[in-house]
């Protein structure tokens, strides 16, 4: 039994514990892009059993189109884990394989290549990015997240190249800032994992407040601006008729900035519905450095499908949804 439910797991999930590190996941080991040609990559990060307060993980990935390496290191140290508090710090150098918001799936995902959607060219963008960020939490909902990060930006294809942009204060497409987000959901549940948990959302309404400032000269960076975001979250259930997730946005940048730094309208270049995108829209289609938008969903369940035996027993589900930017 335990061998099964490990294998479940590890097929589900991806990811399979070998004594004290954790390999995975599978479906990033070997993909193919136009680019890099076949790309294998090969994660391993630490398990609960290595150290309770410190989880470890990173990559290396090499094209044989390209014939160049690419990787990742991050390090977690929790200091509390109820309340939650941790420190983190990270560094990449890798394509931006497209995972900038919850559940998308990454370029560099074997599945996306079966389900990616014909005559869309692939946005390649190199990036090298330094991280570090302190996150803590209260038991009444109010979390806070401060860090700095530093990301230099090399577009290769399909998108505007950096000659198209001018020095100023430093290198072209080089940036520094620093950000604080304060998050409020009162008696949010979450489901925790051994280092990280998932939220199962709260009955009243979530709000999270952003602010990010740049600044020039630092490590060459070459960008002065200021950037205010608001999100607010709300999940109203209607029972017998399912649940309506609401979500409402808006934010403005202060300066003038290349396009990978301006808000980008979140596209889906794949046939994987996605909740957070705009699923009829492609990336880097839409840039905007003031927006305000929704999006509602209304998820009926099993809605009518329950009344026909077999969409019953496959489990299918019905929803709707609007969303405007």
């Amino acid at each position: 039994f335990k061998t099964y439910s490990e294998w479940v797991n590890f097929i589900g999930s991806g990811y399979r514990n070998v004594g004290n590190f954790q390999i995975g996941p599978w479906f990033n080991w070997v993909t193919l892009n136009a680019r890099e040609g076949l790309r294998t990559r090969f994660d391993l990060g630490t398990a609960t059993d290595f150290n309770p307060n410190w989880y470890l993980h990173g990559y290396l990935a090499y094209g044989f189109g390209d014939r160049k390496f690419k990787g990742k290191a991050q390090a977690y140290y929790f200091i509390h884990k109820d309340p939650r508090s941790y420190i983190h710090a990270t560094y990449l150098n890798d394509l931006d394989n497209g995972q900038n918001y919850y559940d998308e799936v990454s370029l560099d995902n074997i599945i996306a290549l079966a389900i990616r959607k014909p005559n869309v060219p692939i946005k390649f963008l190199q990036v090298e990015m330094q991280e570090l960020e302190y996150f803590c939490s209260t038991p009444y909902g109010l979390s806070a997240k401060i860090g700095i990060q530093h990301k230099v930006f090399n577009p290769l294809e399909n998108i505007p190249g950096k000659d198209f942009f001018a020095p100023g204060k430093g290198d072209p497409l080089n940036n520094f800032e620093a950000a604080l987000t304060l998050r409020f959901s009162y008696l949010e549940k979450f489901l925790n994992g051994n280092f990280f948990r998932t939220s199962l959302g709260s009955e009243y309404p979530t709000v999270e407040i952003q602010y990010h400032k740049g600044f020039s000269g630092i490590l060459h960076s070459n960008y002065d601006y200021h950037k205010l975001k608001l999100r607010v979250n709300d999940l109203v259930k209607i029972a017998p008729f399912g649940t309506i997730d609401i979500n409402l946005y808006a934010g403005k940048t202060f300066g003038t900035l290349p396009y990978m730094l301006l808000e980008v309208a979140p596209g889906n270049e794949l046939y994987y519905y996605n909740k957070y995108a705009f699923n009829l829209m492609n990336r880097f289609e839409f840039l905007t450095d003031r927006y305000a938008g929704f999006a509602v969903e209304h998820n009926f369940g099993s809605g009518s499908f329950k009344y026909f035996g077999p969409t019953r027993f496959m489990k299918w589900r019905q929803f709707l949804n609007i969303k405007a930017i």
